[in-house]
């Protein structure tokens, strides 16, 4: 009878080991990962002060601060103010540790080291809880010994222009660990940073943009219909979307009333971001699955589908979140900025519309992120010029249109005609390893760029500098030498556009002057689009809202080219707006 038992035991087991094996291997998924907005925005704030919280100890609550601190710098959305340089303040000022939870105080010293929001508060919890339990094993019972910490963190951000209070929440963690040596439970400072950690993680995840990954499943088909759709999925396996996407496509027009075709078009889709095309897809498809369970040609439940078809519908939503708060980063360079220190007679600047277009080789590689090109437009940025976004020109950095605009300026004016900027910068960067030493890799970039004037084919300026950089990683060390040789040249590059400015009498008479006598459309839809190409396959640059209203610059075959008041430009749809003007 025992061995009996044994025998059923094991073949339960190698049954649900068979069935998950199987189960497995018909799923099909598709991973992708995707760039979630904050929870919560911050318009405005670019750079942050973490303050030492009170409620215990200084060296406690700066330890705090300390961790929120890296943790917010390490997701790179917000400048973090140095802890020496705020530490150097408080010192001077005389600040209680109690009085930086008030908010008046706290936008104070925000104020004295030049942030734009503060994050403040108070430990209310701290507390450790030793205890120990009975527990049971084959040779009897054993005493256990637990250690546990409770933290409770009342926090606060504070924006300092105004001192006003935009969050304010109290966030609890716990930690700890049991051990029948009650020598080796964690420490409390090892159960503090580990809950400090968790504060911080909750804070970053709270207001910087972070990445998840996502899964969607393909429909494999149903019964006989699994053999026509397995090329389709063949290919997916082995990472040849468009193949695949081809494939499917083929397989609708063959196959009018199955939804698996039409779903895994949506689904390939939207891994190749193309959210509007996938969310219609998925629709057709949810249309024809009844059809398509009654001719056994689908293999997913309408409840997959439907669960698809809200993640596109919720990353639409989270796009066009993300899109607005990174819009609302660079407002700060374009106003308080230019208020502190650049005198009115420059205010011609953000009236210039400048592209910047670097292609950048490192280690035999192209850079898909170029360091130096976003040197240069921070530097633009920061001096009162508005140049487009690098999401604007990333489709063609390294095409042969690109490549012949850099040795010939003719070719450069009309690429910035297609741009529709005033002033194109257009160049190249290389980074090559100068040694190494104590560890450390030494590389040395050079960054040669021309500013061309689209209106007269004029060259402005034709720069060069070189730029060094040090890490133990080889690739960092290298985009730090490309970074250090764009902030040479964006600083040369902003003084000969002035002196260009100055001599010729503007900057900003063509291609400017006509665009400002444009007509004006208004958006009579919820959300519509603005794309980077007239085409609904193009990527989205940004989204406007029902009422918003659009400068024309050019037309298309029922697409506009228009322009935001921010700046952004793109195309859209003629069916998603009016013209009122």
């Amino acid at each position: 009878m025992e061995n009996l038992v044994k025998h059923r035991n094991l073949y339960f087991w190698v049954s649900i080991l068979l069935l998950s094996l199987f189960y497995s291997s018909c799923a099909t998924s598709m991973y992708s990962t995707r760039e979630v907005a904050a929870n919560v925005s911050l318009p405005g704030v670019r750079s942050i002060a973490v303050l030492p919280f009170s409620g215990k100890s200084y060296q406690i609550g700066t330890l705090l601060a300390d961790k929120i601190s890296m943790s917010l710098s390490n997701a790179q959305h917000f400048t973090i103010v140095e802890r020496s340089h705020l530490d150097r303040v408080l010192s001077e000022q005389n600040f209680s540790l109690s009085g930086l939870t008030d908010d008046m105080t706290g936008a104070k010293v925000g104020q004295l080291v030049n942030s734009d929001a503060v994050i403040t508060g108070n430990i209310s919890v701290y507390e450790v809880k030793n205890t120990s339990h009975y527990q049971k094993t084959k040779k009897g019972s054993v005493k256990v010994y637990d250690r546990f910490m409770n933290l409770t963190v009342n926090i606060k951000i504070i924006l300092t222009k105004t001192g006003t209070l935009v969050f304010s929440r109290a966030v609890s963690e716990r930690d700890g660990g049991s051990h029948s040596d009650p020598n080796l439970l964690p420490s409390p400072d090892v159960l503090f940073e580990k809950c400090s950690e968790k504060v911080a993680s909750y804070i970053r995840f709270l207001i910087c943009p972070s990445f998840e990954r996502v899964r969607l499943n393909l429909d494999q088909g149903d019964k006989s219909f699994k053999e026509v759709l397995k090329p389709g999925i063949n290919f997916v396996k082995n990472n040849l979307y468009d193949r695949a996407l081809e494939f499917f496509k083929e397989m609708a027009k063959q196959y009018p009333n199955a939804s698996a075709p039409l779903f895994n078009q949506g689904v390939l889709l939207f891994q190749l971001d193309y959210l509007d095309e996938a969310e219609q897809m998925i629709n057709l498809a949810i249309d024809l699955h009844a059809t398509s369970v009654a001719q056994k040609t689908t293999g997913a439940s309408l409840s997959t589908y439907a669960k698809s078809l809200r993640i596109i519908q919720d990353e639409q939503q989270n796009r066009y979140r993300l899109i607005t708060q990174k819009e609302e980063l660079i407002k700060p360079t374009e106003t308080s900025k230019q208020e502190q220190w650049k005198p009115s007679d420059l205010s011609w600047r953000g009236k210039v519309r400048i592209a910047v277009v670097i292609p950048e080789i490192l280690i035999r590689r192209q850079v898909p992120d170029p360091a130096g090109e976003t040197k240069i437009i921070q530097t633009l940025i920061e001096a009162g010029f508005r140049p487009i976004e690098q999401t604007n020109i990333s489709y063609l950095r390294y095409t042969p249109e690109v490549a012949a605009a850099i040795e010939d300026a003719t070719a450069a004016a009309a690429l910035a005609r297609k741009l529709k900027v005033d002033v194109i910068v257009i160049g190249e960067a290389f980074g090559e390893e100068a040694g190494e030493s104590a560890g450390f890799q030494s590389w040395r970039a050079r960054l040669e760029a021309r500013a061309i004037y689209s209106d007269t084919q004029e060259i402005i300026c034709a720069l060069s500098e070189y730029g060094s950089g040090a890490d133990i990683s080889d690739a960092i060390a290298g985009k730090k030498a490309l970074e250090n040789a764009g902030a040479k040249v964006g600083q040369l590059l902003v003084k000969n556009l002035d002196e260009y400015h100055s001599r010729k009498e503007g900057l900003t008479a063509g291609t400017r002057a006509s665009r400002d006598q444009a007509k004006i459309l208004r958006v009579i839809v919820e959300w519509a689009n603005i794309r980077m190409e007239p085409n609904t396959a193009s990527a989205i640059v940004a989204v406007a809202k029902l009422g918003e209203d659009l400068k024309l610059i050019d037309t298309g075959k029922r697409w506009f080219y228009i322009q935001r008041a921010n700046g952004t430009e793109g195309w859209i749809h003629a069916s998603l707006v009016k013209e009122i003007k």
